[in-house]
């Protein structure tokens, strides 16, 4: 489906949730030879409209294949807070869209800049004095930015009939 200005802020939110529960999301891209590749993004964040960025500090076969192969990439991002799942089991209906899928373009690889790097603190500051803080997001230097295009909702049958409206 196309990005519209008015679906942006819907797909934005939907993003963010999933963001927020599950601490990543999936970017799917292809080899040389065709193959798909999943790796999990924490670090992506939606900087304006159909924009994004993430800092590629450990993908090194993603940023391959978006290097050398092919710069089409796909995000999915999943709702997966455990409340929002209960609510959702209990009524029968998802109130909300449990996931987003983005399509997009990846750009090449460029150092961050300070208001992405200030955003990216901003999301993990509650985590900021744990050891792991360090060792996983101390050194965030360079990355990509991403251009999407197109998205598509994660379905579950007649239980998103409701929520997918939000966005259509």
């Amino acid at each position: 489906m196309e990005i519209t200005q008015t679906n942006w802020p819907v797909i934005t939110r939907l993003f963010s949730h999933a963001a927020q529960s599950s601490f990543h999301c999936s970017m799917a891209t292809t080899t040389t030879e065709g193959t798909p590749h999943i790796s999990p993004i924490g670090s992506l964040l939606l900087t304006g409209y159909k924009t994004g960025f993430y800092f590629e500090h450990f993908p090194v076969i993603l940023a391959g294949n978006i290097s050398h192969a092919n710069d089409r990439v796909c995000v999915m991002a999943v709702n997966s807070n455990k409340i929002f799942w209960l609510k959702t089991l209990i009524s029968g209906q998802f109130h909300s869209l449990p996931g987003i899928r983005l399509y997009g373009t990846a750009s090449r690889k460029r150092r961050g800049s300070e208001t992405e790097k200030a955003m990216w603190e901003n999301r993990v500051r509650s985590v900021k004095y744990l050891k792991g803080h360090q060792g996983l997001w101390g050194n965030l230097t360079h990355g990509r930015d991403i251009l999407f295009d197109a998205f598509e909702p994660v379905l579950c049958g007649a239980m998103t009939a409701d929520a997918l409206k939000a966005v259509v």
